[in-house]
């Protein structure tokens, strides 16, 4: 995995932004981890409730949103390995090109289930950035 989301410092905020080609699918690989114990350790994605949206800019009109997916031809959040805590953000290139050349938001929101064993019903945004769609 590419990325490494630390528990204790959420949301992870992307301030340089991603670049995507318009028409062309954005894909950004994570795993999410509890760095606060001596050893660390991937916070396990097991029915989590997941949510990816994207916005003209921080706080703006919603021009996306999806959920969890299992199949890399459609936008959503796609679960790697629940135990290793890794997924990906998946944009499909058809919902790029919606998007449109220019600089969007992303936010990616997870709701843990109540007898989750590490964040009990805890539901928060856990990774936000520029997504900056280019020609």
């Amino acid at each position: 995995m590419a990325d490494v989301i630390d528990l204790d410092r959420l949301p992870c905020t992307d301030h340089q932004g991603c670049r995507v080609v318009d028409g062309h699918r954005f894909r950004r690989c994570l795993t999410y981890r509890d760095e606060s114990v001596t050893t660390a350790q991937a916070v396990g994605l097991t029915d989590v409730v997941w949510t990816v949206t994207v916005a003209t800019q921080q706080g703006g009109a919603e021009l996306l949103t999806s959920a969890a997916t299992t199949n890399w031809a459609i936008t959503g959040i796609y679960v790697e390995d629940a135990a290793a805590g890794q997924f990906a953000v998946n944009i499909a290139e058809g919902d790029v090109a919606l998007l449109g050349i220019g600089q969007h938001w992303y936010t990616v929101h997870a709701a843990f289930p109540a007898d989750h064993t590490q964040l009990p019903a805890l539901a928060r945004t856990i990774l936000q950035g520029r997504l900056v769609v280019t020609a």
